[in-house]
Formats: C-alpha cells, sequence, structure tokens
C-alpha cells in the first residue's frame, strides 16, 4: 500500500460499519484521505483492491441515495511498522471505532504514533475516540500513557489533543445488492460533536465540514447517551421479551423461572423476540408509549442539569423516535440490546438518567421499567434472510415457509387475543396461530419468524453472553441482590421496588400491562 501522499491524512482505527460507514466517510467527505487499521484482513484486502466503498443513505420516505467514498486504504493494526510510516506522512487526526472493549488494546498503536512524530520534530495531531462510551478520548489517554516514557508523555502533553467528542448516527448490518463487503447503510442523521478546547492546531489545518466543535461537550454526551441511546436500548429490551398468548402461556418459548428474592432457580432459557427488529417494536402502541416516557423522563433531567429549553429538547425527542421509526431501518433487536451488564453500568445509559432523576427528585418511572427489561433480556441466537413474504408476519416451524398472517400493530379487538407482533388476530387465524403454537411445543430446536423484508431463524441457543450471565446472577443470588450489585442502592429504596415489580409484572404479563399500570403510577 502506498501512503506517500501530500493530501492531508486521516487514521481510523475500526473499519467497521460504524468506522466505515460514519467517521471514514465524513473525513474523507472533508477532503482527507483515509487509511482504516482494522484486524480483519478480508476487509483490509478488500480496501485495498478496490480503494473505494458505497455509503447507501436509507431514507424514511425510501428516497435512497448512494455516497461513493473513494481514495481509501487501510492496514493491519497490529502492524506497527506500518502505522510508524503512517506517522511520518501529513497526518491530521487519528479516529477510533472499535468499541469500548477494543479501545484498550489501541495502546501500543497510538504510542507508536506519538513516539514516531517525537523522533521526527513533527507538528502536533488530534487523536478521536469515537465510542458509546463517556469521555472514550480520556480512557485512551490513560492507556496511551502507559506505553510512554516521561519524555514522550511531556511531548504527548504539548503536542497530541485527546479530544472529547460524541457521535450519533444509526449503522445496522447491511446486505448491499452488489455483494460488496465494503458497502454500509446509514440513517440521514448524523452528528458529530467534539469539545472545542481539547483539539490541537494542527499542521496542515483541516477544518471538517460534519464534525462540530462545541463549548459544553458534556451537555452533549449526556443528551445523547440519556436519549439515543435509552431509547434505542429500551425499544430493544422491550422487543426482545418472548412471545405471549393465552395458548402458549406454558410453552418453553416463554421460560422465566428466577424468584425476586430467593435463589436456587434454574437460568432463564433464551427466547424468541416478539419484534425482531427496532422498527417492528417501536411500532407496538405500549413500547412506543414506554420509551417516549422514558425519553421526557431523561429530557427533564437534563433540562434542569444542562440548560436545554424545553421545546429544543422535545423537537430532539421527537427526531429520536422519528428515526426509529424509519421504514428502511431493520437492526435487529438482539443486536442493539446486546451487552446488556455494560448497559446497566452506573453512569451509562439507564442508571445514568436515572440518578440525574434522583439528584432533581424527578419522576423516573419508565427509566426503571429500562432497566426491569435489560434484566429480562436473553433473545435466542437468529440467522437473518431476505424474507419472500409478501406482507404481514409469520412464524413457522423448519419447512414451512409460512405460518399465520397477522394484522401488524394496533390492540387485540374484544373476543381475539394478542397476535404474534402484537396485533389482533382474525378467527381463521386465531385457529391456524393456536395449532402452530401445539406444533412449537413439540419442536423448538428452530424458529422462523418473517417479516416484509427479512426471514429470521432463532436456534435454540443464547445470542449474547452478557445475558446468559444475567440471568445466571439472578438464578443464583435472585433478582434484588442483583439490582443492589448493579445501583448500590439500599434495599428498601423504593427504585429497587419499583424495578421489582416491572420486572416482575413484564414476565409475567407482558409490556401492555405496564404500559397500564404506568399511567396510573408504578407500585412502590
Amino acid at each position: 500500500m502506498n501512503t506517500q501522499q501530500t493530501k492531508p491524512l486521516a487514521l481510523q482505527f475500526g473499519a467497521g460499519n460504524i468506522g466505515r460507514g460514519f467517521i471514514g466517510a465524513v473525513l474523507s467527505q472533508a477532503g482527507l484521505r483515509v487509511v482504516f487499521a482494522d484486524v480483519q484482513e478480508k476487509i483490509i484486502n478488500a480496501l485495498n483492491e478496490e480503494r473505494k466503498y458505497n455509503v447507501h443513505i436509507l431514507g424514511e420516505e425510501g428516497e435512497n441515495k448512494i455516497e461513493t467514498i473513494e481514495d481509501v486504504a487501510a492496514i493491519n493494526s497490529t502492524d506497527m511498522k506500518a502505522i510508524e510510516d503512517l506517522a511520518k506522512q501529513p497526518l491530521t487526526i487519528v479516529t477510533t471505532a472499535v468499541g469500548p472493549g477494543v479501545l484498550p488494546r489501541l495502546g501500543k498503536a497510538m504510542a507508536t504514533i506519538i513516539r514516531t512524530r517525537k523522533a521526527n520534530n513533527m507538528s502536533p495531531i488530534n487523536f478521536v475516540a469515537c465510542e458509546n462510551l463517556q469521555n472514550a478520548s480520556g480512557k485512551l489517554r490513560e492507556t496511551v500513557y502507559k506505553e510512554l516514557s516521561d519524555d514522550e508523555k511531556k511531548y504527548a502533553d504539548e503536542n497530541i489533543g485527546f479530544a472529547v467528542c460524541s457521535v450519533d448516527r444509526i449503522v445496522p448490518p447491511f446486505e448491499s445488492d452488489s455483494g460488496s463487503i465494503l458497502d454500509v447503510g446509514v440513517e440521514p442523521f448524523f452528528e458529530w460533536n467534539v469539545e472545542a478546547k481539547s483539539l490541537k492546531k494542527t499542521d496542515p489545518q483541516c477544518d471538517i465540514e460534519g464534525m462540530k466543535t462545541v463549548d459544553n461537550l458534556e451537555a452533549y454526551v449526556q443528551r445523547k447517551l440519556f436519549t439515543l441511546n435509552c431509547g434505542h436500548a429500551t425499544t430493544a429490551f422491550l422487543g426482545a421479551l418472548p412471545r405471549t398468548s393465552p395458548c402458549s402461556s406454558q410453552s418453553k418459548l416463554r421460560t422465566y423461572s428466577t424468584s425476586s428474592n430467593g435463589t436456587g432457580t434454574e437460568p432463564s432459557t433464551p427466547v424468541v423476540p416478539s419484534h425482531p427488529t427496532i422498527l417492528s417494536a417501536i411500532s407496538k402502541p405500549p413500547i412506543y408509549s414506554i420509551v417516549t416516557r422514558a425519553l421526557h423522563e431523561s429530557g427533564q433531567a437534563l433540562i434542569r442539569k444542562h440548560g436545554f429549553t424545553q421545546e429544543e429538547h422535545d423537537k430532539y425527542i421527537k427526531a429520536i423516535l422519528d428515526r426509529f421509526r424509519n421504514p428502511n431501518m431493520h437492526d435487529e433487536v438482539a443486536r442493539v440490546g446486546r451487552e446488556p451488564l455494560r448497559k446497566l453500568k452506573r453512569g451509562d445509559r439507564f442508571l445514568g438518567p436515572i440518578e440525574m432523576c434522583r439528584e432533581f427528585e424527578l419522576e423516573r418511572d419508565a427509566l426503571l421499567v429500562g432497566v426491569a427489561s435489560a434484566l429480562l433480556f436473553h433473545p435466542r441466537k437468529s440467522t437473518r434472510r431476505k424474507s419472500s413474504a409478501g406482507s404481514g408476519a409469520a412464524a413457522s416451524l423448519p419447512g414451512s415457509r409460512r405460518g399465520s398472517n397477522v394484522v401488524a400493530g394496533g390492540s387485540p379487538r374484544k373476543g381475539s387475543f394478542p397476535g404474534l407482533n402484537g396485533g389482533a388476530l382474525t378467527p381463521l387465524a386465531q385457529l391456524r396461530s393456536s395449532l402452530q403454537k401445539a406444533k412449537l411445543e413439540q419442536n423448538e430446536e428452530s424458529v422462523i419468524v418473517e417479516d416484509d423484508y427479512y426471514e429470521y431463524e432463532y436456534e435454540d441457543e443464547p445470542a449474547d453472553p452478557q445475558a446468559q450471565e444475567v440471568s445466571e446472577k439472578i438464578a443464583e443470588k435472585g433478582l434484588v441482590p442483583v439490582i443492589l450489585e448493579l445501583t448500590g442502592w439500599p434495599e428498601d429504596d423504593v427504585d429497587v421496588g419499583k424495578i421489582v415489580w416491572a420486572y416482575e409484572t413484564l414476565k409475567a404479563q407482558g409490556v401492555e400491562a405496564v404500559d397500564k399500570a404506568m399511567k396510573k403510577g408504578l407500585k412502590n
């Protein structure tokens, strides 16, 4: 790979969907030549062979467009010689989109860049960690400084900007009609805010259109985490609750066997989500109601804390909900909800806004429901394929391409029971669904769910190790001890009782019962 260029250079660690579809695309469109650093040889080779890829902008009204990102290259992020060579180039910015778990592994590579630039007496550059993690660049700095000598640290203090940022763009898994492994699909909206005071002046200086510098970054970081990430995860967790109906109440597809305070119960087994995607979940009125309420609860705390106006934050919430309902975004609830323990960390998307609400003595019932739903999250592993269905949703056994069609959305009519996707069944569909449920009792190794776009085949094994860990912890210790461990609250705290109530009600009666009760106020 020839990296000897005079064009300003950006080095992006992480050539995944976020790296290519968001950060790399913005940097390229700002006039920088982008080199990706990754460990996936298949992606590295494809980038070096093609030297370009397409970003598909998935518009809400079917107004999709394609942006071609050109003049790109890639290296292996463990190749220190290649990184050293790049560090000698007109490098102006180093960005990451690798995930919070991988970020600490970049210390050696980043230290190599600093060491090389110091040895060659080069001008300042900026490191920007674009992760779903508060103060990600600060955490990256801690990792990098462990690799540096005192003299190198002094150089870094003066010449390396560890710029704190907030990034926001939904980039779901995407299958290109061209078959290219590089093409990526993204929503039209994006936001990239960087703290102005943490940036160093670089040479060449490059103004990056699409990267906004702000003074009070904490406000934007928390607004995004407590609104977008909170709402996205809540939708995923509620949508991942298992299918329920009178004829399937004893089905092993719905096996929650944990207790609130006791121990010694069996861990719950993974379930088939009632809604495979964020789009189908948020289209269900009770889920939409709970998510909307949660965002307004966190919003009141953000307004008190950071001074956002009611009008501007209401618009922000509406924009977030509209993004979830983009009909061209088919993001699976299992993917969005993955790693529930990380999402339940103090200061993150649930306990962060809850603590802020507690600080200002504000209502937080829907946020507590979000915590309860996270503790119940335990989806089966799935495989997605293009659907052959014409309309509606269906669930079937392997070998049967179509099960009972149901009416999407809405509430059950009198005399009917909730359908597989939360709608109301016709009498004929009721009969078909009843027969089908009986079959599912006998053969549960694989379940196929179809919608208008995709077919999801659920295997009888857990999709998420952290969800399995949560289930095992609750079975071993009981629900309340797990809540106390996560939150640090006393056992008699009213919010602990509300989480327990929401957990048990979601488990036994489903989302509709919780939504109905919330309108009257959660039980203590």
